[in-house]
């Protein structure tokens, strides 16, 4: 299921379940009509722990929106999809160009989406997950940081061509090599990982972290976090450019027999 729609699009849909997004602690003037807020929490925690307690266990179709940048609604979308949701959507453009398109907009306050008490719905953590503390030892992945803000729409909020996005993403500072699995973290990473989706990668997650809040000791290198080039990760090694090809390690032969230089043999 491709993650966008349009405006144009979104107006077909019959009786879908609307979300306004938007981060904590912000104020907005227009919604959709007949839509709920979901407010973000600023502890990403928080917002897996918020996203268990929806109680959206009926809903046929989601459509996320925000003012228009895309980054609220992308991030509640990837925890929606950790959450086992289907038919979820981003609206391109958000509320602001829905006004601006002449669409009616509500002014009014709107209530926030219902929770239940208790967490109840599972969450994959390797769909989204918060950054964590040291890196782990796994398979062959790549992961990429999403720092840089691209364009994907016309004017009119109507995605770009898939020949055309692609175009933008290799000549941007984000490289990876296709057909392997990916991870993307960064300011834009929801965003950048849906353009992934959108093109034709299988194998995509989010991790979400804060560029004031990560902790260096993740990264081998300390200038790993300014630098906006993919890079490979494979088991406990250093970071590596995605556009090289990766040498494989010699294997060591340890014989049975053999000893160190401390001991005697006698």
């Amino acid at each position: 299921m491709l993650p966008f729609v349009s405006i144009k699009d979104f107006l077909l849909f019959s009786n879908p379940i609307k979300l306004y997004c938007k981060d904590e602690g912000t104020h907005y003037i227009y919604t959709i009509p007949d839509s709920k807020i979901f407010i973000l929490p600023e502890d990403n925690e928080k917002l897996i722990s918020k996203v268990q307690r929806l109680s959206l266990a009926d809903a046929k179709t989601i459509i996320l929106y925000d003012k228009g940048d895309l980054l609220c609604a992308g991030k509640v979308y990837w925890a929606l999809k950790a959450a086992g949701f289907e038919n979820i959507f981003i609206l391109l453009g958000g509320v602001l160009l829905y006004h601006d398109l002449g669409y009616q907009v509500n002014t009014d306050p709107i209530p926030e989406i219902e929770l239940e008490e208790q967490s109840y719905l599972p969450f994959n953590n390797s769909v989204l997950k918060v950054l964590c503390e040291q890196k782990t030892k796994s398979g062959y992945y790549q992961k990429i940081r999403a720092d840089e803000d691209l364009p994907i729409t016309t004017p009119r909020g109507d995605l770009l061509e898939t020949d055309v996005l692609n175009d933008i993403m290799k000549n941007s500072n984000i490289k990876y090599k296709s057909g392997k699995a990916i991870q993307v973290l960064g300011k834009y990473a929801p965003i950048i990982a849906c353009v992934l989706l959108h093109i034709g990668e299988n194998h995509v997650s989010v991790i979400l972290d804060s560029l004031e809040k990560v902790d260096k000791s993740y990264y081998d290198d300390e200038n790993a976090m300014g630098n906006l080039k993919a890079y490979s990760v494979h088991e406990s090694s250093s970071y590596i450019d995605a556009s090289t090809p990766i040498k494989p390690r010699k294997p060591k032969n340890r014989r049975a027999g053999t000893v160190c230089g401390n001991c005697c043999l006698f």
